[in-house]
């Protein structure tokens, strides 16, 4: 079982290192220069700061396992979840599930749910399938092997 806890601004070092550890595979294979493995510490305070966006740790018993950032539109009835990343120590355990039924949970006021994934992910396309969401058909290339495609 999972919980989340939001996000206070003196934790972000530890949002930082999250960042890196979950996303390090993913920019080993890519190389990609806007992935949260690169965000610098002075970037994440950035987004931390602005209004609409939270953060919030992805905990299992009390250990901070994981992350994710929610981005509310201005009517509060739409919001973008991303990135969300987890600690690969504990990947295929259905975290990630968890988390996602949570943080929709903890917003009934939102009706459309938004987020992008990396299309050559299979894993990580079948789970946003899995959990019910849908393509838009919208899809961005970042570089030559690598694009977004959104949901």
């Amino acid at each position: 079982m999972i919980s989340l806890e939001k996000v206070q601004q003196s934790e972000l070092a530890q949002i930082h290192f999250l960042q890196k550890v979950a996303f390090e595979s993913l920019y080993d294979t890519y190389q990609d220069e806007g992935s949260p493995f690169k965000q610098t510490q002075a970037s994440l305070l950035a987004k931390f700061k602005r209004p609409l966006e939270c953060y919030f740790f992805i905990k299992q018993q009390d250990k901070r396992i994981g992350y994710l950032r929610v981005v509310m539109d201005d009517s509060g009835t739409t919001a973008k979840i991303g990135p969300i990343g987890v600690d690969p120590l504990v990947e295929g355990q259905g975290i990630g599930t968890q988390a996602m039924q949570l943080v929709e949970q903890t917003f009934p006021e939102v009706k459309e749910w938004r987020l992008s994934t990396i299309l050559q992910e299979t894993t990580l396309c079948h789970f946003y399938e899995k959990m019910g969401y849908q393509k838009t058909g919208e899809i961005v290339w970042i570089q030559e092997e690598m694009a977004l495609f959104f949901i």
